[in-house]
C-alpha cells in the first residue's frame, strides 16, 4: 500500500514540472559553435571567434562565450 502511495505521489509531482516548463519564456540563441569529432563518442566544442555563441533570455540577460 505503501509503495502505491508513493507511486502516486511521485506522478503527481512529476505532472507539475511540466507546467513550469510551459509557462518559462523562450530565449533566443545566436551565433555559431564549431564542433569537431575527435574519435568515436568524443567531439571537442569550438568557440567561433566572428560569430560567437550567445543566449539571450526573455529579460534580455545575455549569456556568451568569453
Amino acid at each position: 500500500m505503501q509503495r502505491l502511495i508513493l507511486a502516486i505521489v511521485i506522478a503527481a509531482l512529476a505532472g507539475c514540472a511540466t507546467q513550469l516548463y510551459r509557462r518559462t519564456p523562450p530565449a533566443t540563441l545566436n551565433g555559431s559553435l564549431d564542433v569537431r569529432w575527435v574519435k568515436n563518442d568524443y567531439f571537442v566544442f569550438i568557440p567561433n571567434k566572428d560569430d560567437s555563441l550567445k543566449l539571450i533570455r526573455s529579460d534580455g540577460r545575455v549569456f556568451s562565450n568569453p
